[in-house]
């Protein structure tokens, strides 16, 4: 750009302003043209869109920041070699041995697993008797030691009251018989409610089951009714809410005897 003053008679001056062409060093000129064969190189690539994801990329979505997976509880194994079966357990169980039966227990819910020889006499009470009431509504089915049966949950006023493995409360595989149950004996039963993550737990737990080499032997095969000199006959009783199944009179159940079964 050039300003020419010129100067007019009557003392007047006139100013004009002439735009000259800018002319480029040769340095200046190579950035130039290098610039325009780059973007004219770019828009003969394709377009860019706002908000696509490369194929390749993470999903960033996916990813959680400052959560930490939780845990998995540290698995511990119980066995069993005189029976000959063995199944797996969370440490957040605790497990205790008892006659012909193994108790494991999570805060106040009891998952107590009874087994004996399919001929071998034990307590009449082997299972449990007078159960609490309830209706039983089947809810799943689980392998136990390739065997499907069925869960069913008793329910009360719609609290879940406790859960009973198979239709009779006893399994009966091979040369083995088992009942098991999940139950709370410590809560008031009327307002009771077993947490379904605990039903579930132990739906996971006898899943585990298995079988292994037995060192002990089933008895010979013998009555399965015991009666001992001025007792009443022993025999296994299976009740459900209130209702006692082909209990002959004078039985023993609970520790009471029955004087008038219904059937």
């Amino acid at each position: 750009m050039e300003i020419i003053k010129t100067k007019h008679p009557y003392g007047v001056t006139h100013l004009e302003v002439q735009m000259k062409p800018k002319r480029f060093t040769t340095k200046q000129y190579m950035a130039q043209m290098l610039l325009i064969l780059v973007m004219l190189g770019l828009a003969g690539c394709g377009s860019i869109e706002v908000g696509a994801v490369d194929a390749d990329s993470p999903d960033i979505s996916s990813i959680e920041v400052g959560i930490e997976p939780t845990p998995m509880p540290e698995m511990h194994t119980y066995t069993n070699e005189y029976y000959g079966f063995k199944f797996d357990f969370p440490n957040t169980w605790t497990l205790s041995e008892e006659d012909h039966s193994v108790v494991l227990m999570k805060s106040t819910n009891r998952l107590g697993i009874n087994f004996r020889w399919v001929n071998e006499n034990i307590n009449p009470n082997f299972g449990r008797t007078g159960m609490g009431g309830g209706t039983p509504i089947y809810t799943a089915k689980l392998n136990f030691l390739d065997q499907l049966i069925p869960e069913n949950v008793v329910e009360l006023d719609h609290l879940r009251k406790y859960v009973i493995y198979s239709d009779t409360n006893q399994i009966e595989i091979d040369d083995l018989v088992f009942a098991i149950v999940l139950e709370d004996l410590e809560t008031d039963y009327n307002t009771l409610d077993l947490p379904q993550d605990v039903i579930e737990e132990a739906r996971t737990i006898l899943e585990t089951f298995e079988r292994i080499a037995a060192t002990g032997t089933p008895p010979d095969d013998v009555s399965a009714d015991v009666t001992t000199e001025g007792a009443p006959a022993l025999s296994n009783v299976v009740a459900w809410l209130g209702h006692i199944n082909s209990l002959p009179e004078g039985s023993q159940c609970d520790d009471m005897v029955v004087l008038h079964p219904e059937g």
